[in-house]
């Protein structure tokens, strides 16, 4: 097989399945788990640890860290939007 050949054959490759590579590890469209996405309201009754209907900025901090890390489950857009 010549170079040129090998050198088509690896790109063509790469074009056919590089959009599924990067497809891999993205969030799902739908809730995960089949649990439905918390709502704004269900986020603060959630992570209102001194019941003041409002999040503290330490609290609101936690409510991030989960929502980045996967632990609370929100729409892919609200995940982004951190």
């Amino acid at each position: 097989m010549s170079v040129n050949r090998r050198c088509a054959t690896l790109i063509l490759t790469v074009l056919l399945l590089g959009p599924g590579f990067a497809a891999v590890g993205q969030p799902a469209d739908g809730p995960r788990d089949g649990q439905p996405y918390l709502s704004r309201e269900e986020l603060t009754r959630k992570y209102d640890q001194d019941g003041n209907g409002e999040l503290s900025p330490a609290e609101r901090r936690t409510m991030v860290q989960d929502i980045l890390e996967g632990r609370a489950n929100v729409p892919p857009q609200v995940r982004e939007n951190f």
